[in-house]
């Protein structure tokens, strides 16, 4: 079984430059990732007495998370389908629950504190212009505050403050204007479209399709899409994470009984 692990990091290592560089992550990795996990189980179906119902439980619960994500709106196509990959490739690895499972909660939390770390990083590193932001003083004073007097009311403020500084910085930094030559099948744009005060566009969650594309670039010169963070870092993170703690939540929970 570690044959599968190698191959589940070395898809996302292939991955982590290039979402790093270009804020993509190619078909061709995961959908090599998604054909290589299913021919491998099919030889270990058929020769290692690995039950068919684990290809079928992995694939569904990685497809339903990963597809769920995409159609509302909160992942980008390439993120679905690595984690589909990842769900083909490790179904017959199994500790307390599925691999799948286990790896899919590690990904939320190392997501989780991912993202958290480049709000932070983009808040430090552009701080003189967000200190002229609305509020922004003040939520740092309250939260500082109210950490040394209550903590419980000094979280509620971090996280509000969190949240403030990821909306900031998504339109300020994230956000961009592009030359529509440039728009790609599955970019998100921000705004409605229209020509002649008629509507030509409206932003749908799962992005451009190609006769958007065709639509767009015939009436517009430019357009302002969502930008976003490189999560095949967290792909990684989670990874080693589920290597070295499998178990963490029924660890967690058997600690407290």
């Amino acid at each position: 079984m570690d044959f599968l692990i190698g191959i589940i990091i070395l898809a996302i290592l292939l991955c982590l430059p290039i979402d790093l560089y270009k804020y993509e992550i190619p078909d061709i990795i995961s959908n090599g990732l998604i054909l290589i996990g299913i021919l491998v189980h099919s030889y270990l179906i058929i020769y290692e007495k690995i039950l068919f119902s684990d290809l079928l439980i992995s694939l569904g619960f990685g497809s339903f998370v990963g597809l769920g994500l995409f159609f509302s709106g909160n992942w980008g196509g390439g993120d679905a389908k690595l984690l589909i990959g990842v769900s083909a490739a490790g179904a017959a690895l199994k500790n307390t629950l599925p691999f799948i499972i286990e790896y899919t909660i590690n990904l939320i939390l190392a997501g989780g504190i991912y993202s958290i770390f480049v709000v932070y990083f983009y808040s430090l590193k552009n701080y003189q212009k967000l200190k002229k932001e609305p509020y922004i003083k003040e939520l740092f004073i309250l939260t500082a505050a109210f950490s040394i007097i209550f903590l419980p009311a000094g979280m509620i403020f971090l996280v509000l403050l969190t949240m403030y500084l990821s909306y900031i910085i998504q339109k300020k930094y994230f956000d961009k204007e592009i030359n529509t030559k440039d728009l790609v099948e599955g970019d998100w744009v921000v705004e409605k479209i229209y020509h002649n005060k008629k509507l030509i566009y409206s932003p749908r969650k799962i992005g451009l399709l190609k006769k958007d594309i065709r639509l767009i670039q015939k009436y517009k010169k430019s357009v302002k899409v969502k930008g976003g963070i490189a999560f095949a870092p967290a792909f990684f993170i989670a990874i080693i994470f589920t290597l070295n703690y499998p178990d963490i939540i029924f660890d967690l929970f058997l600690a407290r009984i």
